[in-house]
């Protein structure tokens, strides 16, 4: 087989070879990110195959070869174009693209929908406004602060932005994380004050996956070496095991490459726009058979297991695994709240409620209430309540707050999507930037 030297047509084709290596390295880089395998090594060897057609097309001199590899690359090039027109106008169904890197593509529609791009950060949130002397206020949080199912305007963060930067009281920098928890809470926290000079936070907790995660291998996440697990040791303090300190150690170095310039992410983000091996991916996942989902007769316990989440935690007779996890995640917010005393950055809880169906049904047109069939939904919202008020950390319930305000079960079914029992609803997030800004206003004044 011989070798022939470029022409300027195998010039622009060496330069689209460069171009599909950008997100081949970018999925590379991904697998070694993330230390996981799986359909991600596969995507990146498959992106890194296509991006070694356009040099068979360029250097080899049979004419069969280059038709074959001609026909590769236009088949690819026009399935791609296709799908970016597709999800630029919205009308992709049934994947999720998500990339938290400078300007990583989103485009969500599992549940609600979002379409566009990550900040120059690598957050789901406006840009971030250049520093200057006033309040800057960092929110953490996981998937309910991200709000990866409205658009980015529509989320709590965003909203509360526009509120305090038309006043000019304070800069926001929203800093959720879809899966995150309490473990990984402190390590935002320390990038928000050390990264983005953050002078205020406010951690906000789930009640339910944040208290059901942080028992790692007897909840639903990954295994320690690709989810932050902490435990108690005998004398109550914090302790982390190898694998764990592997994945805490994977975590910051995401969290520092994000800002390590345009030119050194340009693989991370360009892996994000590649559209192709994301739709492979999810028709793998849809090859899976998955369980049916509950019936209507399904026990809680059922219906929040088929969502990923588990009950322990709202039991009323307080099993052994609630009172660990109700300690685990208190500890973390003490290392949270040490490390912002420690930094003068101050410091506020906002606790997110986790209501079942089950709840809406028995109370159709009542007076809300938390509690059904030995169950309160509440319990842990009072866990944090008694942390907050032993540390001197201001605190506010959202679910108490939904309690007296909407009230009715009905109206507090309209702040979540899947019929109440999802994600903030478009209505949930507004009413929840309005609560929230209600409160660090208040508290500002009280000080």
């Amino acid at each position: 087989m011989h070798l022939k030297r470029p022409t300027s047509l195998n010039i622009v084709l060496l330069s689209a070879a460069v171009l599909l290596a950008l997100p081949a390295t970018g999925a590379a880089l991904h697998v070694f990110e993330t230390g996981r395998t799986g359909m991600r090594l596969a995507a990146a060897i498959a992106v890194g195959a296509l991006a070694v057609t356009p040099l068979v097309f360029v250097f080899v001199r049979s004419d069969t070869w280059k038709r074959r590899a001609a026909y590769v690359m236009t088949m690819v090039l026009a399935v791609e174009l296709l799908l970016q027109l597709m999800t630029l106008t919205g009308l992709m169904p049934g994947i999720n693209v998500l990339g938290h890197v400078p300007y990583g593509r989103v485009y969500w529609t599992s549940e609600g929908r979002a379409n566009g791009t990550m900040n120059g950060c690598g957050w789901y949130a406006n840009a971030f406004p250049p520093r200057r002397e006033t309040r800057r206020i960092a929110l953490i949080g996981d998937s309910l602060l991200e709000g990866l199912q409205v658009p980015v305007h529509q989320t709590t963060g965003s909203q509360l932005a526009h509120r305090f930067e038309r006043s000019g009281s304070a800069q926001v920098l929203s800093l959720g994380l879809s899966g995150s928890g309490p473990a990984q809470y402190v390590e935002v926290l320390r990038y928000a004050h050390r990264t983005l000079g953050a002078t205020e936070a406010v951690i906000f907790v789930h009640l339910g996956n944040d208290f059901t995660d942080v028992l790692g291998d007897r909840g639903v996440k990954p295994p320690p070496d690709q989810y932050i697990v902490y435990h108690l040791d005998a004398a109550g303090r914090l302790t982390l095991s190898a694998d764990a300190e592997r994945a805490r150690q994977r975590f910051r170095r995401r969290l520092r490459w994000n800002h390590a310039g345009a030119i050194v992410n340009l693989p991370r983000t360009a892996r994000t726009h590649l559209l192709l091996p994301r739709v492979a991916q999810s028709l793998v996942r849809m090859t899976r058979r998955r369980p049916p989902p509950p019936g209507p007769e399904a026990s809680i316990c059922e219906r929040m297991a088929a969502i990923g989440l588990l009950d322990f935690a709202f039991r009323k007779d307080r099993p052994p695994e609630a009172i660990e996890a109700a300690r685990v995640v208190t500890a973390l917010l003490t290392a949270c709240s040490d490390d912002a005393r420690r930094n003068n950055v101050r410091l506020r809880v906002v606790t997110i409620p986790k209501w079942p169906l089950q709840l809406y049904d028995a109370d159709a047109g009542r007076v809300w209430t938390s509690e059904i069939d030995g169950y309160d939904f509440l319990l842990p919202d009072r866990d944090i309540a008694a942390w907050a008020a032993a540390n001197d950390v201001p605190f506010l319930s959202l679910g108490e707050r939904m309690a007296a305000d909407p009230g009715n079960s009905e109206r507090i079914r309209a702040l979540f999507l899947q019929n109440g029992a999802g994600h903030f609803s478009p209505a949930g997030h507004a009413w929840t930037a309005r609560v929230v800004a209600e409160f660090l206003t208040a508290e500002v004044t009280m000080q």
